[in-house]
């Protein structure tokens, strides 16, 4: 079992690769949704073309299965169907958010309440290594 706990928004994921390394034919990929494997189409046809490619199939739990279909060729064609229509909602959903976010950050500029990120390094910082290297760093340049 790979379990990734990081954003699917790249394919440059430890635990993807792992998986993908240690697949072998006639083993199952199972994914609860098509978003797990990746946010945008390219990313996503990559990654189900190396799973197919190594004789493996794909199970996302929640797409429909197509179980019940004797034709190995009709059950690929409807599966791959699904597939395509699939990345191209999981890349729109990666665009919409994006495009929300942007906007909010727009609006609390336009009302000066958009303070951008945490300052990761300063002498208030909580994190005892940024703060050393901080005071390392101003030290240096005294």
């Amino acid at each position: 079992m790979f379990q990734e706990k990081i954003s699917g928004k790249d394919a440059k994921r430890p635990q993807l690769q792992a998986m993908l390394n240690f697949i072998r034919e006639d083993d199952e990929v199972v994914a609860i949704s098509m978003e797990r494997l990746g946010r945008n189409s390219h990313d996503i046809s990559n990654i189900t073309e190396q799973i197919k490619h190594k004789g493996v199939t794909i199970n996302i739990l929640n797409l429909p299965s197509f179980e019940g279909i004797k034709d190995r060729n009709l059950k690929n064609l409807l599966t791959n169907l699904v597939l395509e229509i699939q990345k191209y909602t999981a890349e729109q959903e990666r665009r919409t958010v994006l495009e929300h976010q942007q906007q909010g950050i727009k609006l609390a500029k336009e009302r000066s309440a958009y303070k951008g990120g945490v300052v990761q390094y300063s002498k208030d910082t909580k994190n005892p290594q940024r703060k050393l290297i901080y005071n390392t760093v101003v030290s240096m340049l005294k």
